[in-house]
C-alpha cells in the first residue's frame, strides 16, 4: 500500500496518459480477451519502482524488488488480466518505472565513484514538483544515500 500522496501521483499519471480512455485498445481490442505481459530491463541498470506496480495492476508477480542490479534482458515482472487494461496501463508503468530506475541508477554510480573516498552524497530535496513524497520508492533504491542526487561533499 502506497501512501496517498502517492496514489495522487499516479491518479494524475493516469489521467494524463489515458485521458478520455485508451481509443485503439477499445477499437482493436476484443473486450473480454485475457492476456499476459513480462517487463524486460532493456540495459543493464538499478531497478526502482516496482513498489508501484501494485497499484496499477490487480495480478502482478514481481520478480526483482528496488534497488537490485539487473542486466539487459532481465524480466522484472509478470502481469495478467483483461488484454485492454493491460494495454493502457502499460505506458503509465513504463514512464514511471524508466524514470525512478534512471535515477536509481545514476545515484549508484555516484556512490561506486565515491566507494573509498571521504565524500557523501547528500540529498537537498530539490526533485520533479509532484514527486516530493519522503516515502518514493528510488530512496530505498541505493541504500545507505538516498537517490535525489544534486551535491557531492569530500
Amino acid at each position: 500500500m502506497v501512501s496517498p500522496a502517492i496514489r495522487e501521483l499516479l491518479d494524475r499519471a493516469l489521467a494524463e496518459d489515458i485521458g478520455a480512455g485508451d481509443i485503439t485498445s477499445e477499437l482493436t481490442v476484443p473486450e473480454s480477451l485475457e492476456a499476459s505481459g513480462t517487463f524486460f530491463a532493456r540495459q543493464d541498470c538499478v531497478i526502482a519502482g516496482m513498489s508501484l506496480l501494485p497499484e496499477l495492476y490487480e495480478s502482478i508477480e514481481l520478480l526483482v524488488e528496488d534497488g537490485t542490479r539487473v542486466t539487459d534482458g532481465t524480466p522484472i515482472a509478470h502481469v495478467r488480466g483483461k488484454a485492454r487494461r493491460l494495454l493502457t496501463l502499460e505506458r503509465t508503468a513504463l514512464n514511471l518505472l524508466q524514470r525512478l530506475s534512471g535515477i536509481a541508477t545514476l545515484t549508484r554510480q555516484y556512490v561506486d565513484a565515491m566507494a573509498g573516498t571521504n565524500c557523501r552524497l547528500l540529498d537537498t530535496r530539490k526533485t520533479t514538483p509532484g514527486l516530493r513524497s519522503k516515502r518514493w520508492p528510488p530512496r530505498r533504491a541505493v541504500p545507505p544515500t538516498t537517490a535525489w542526487v544534486s551535491m557531492m561533499l569530500c
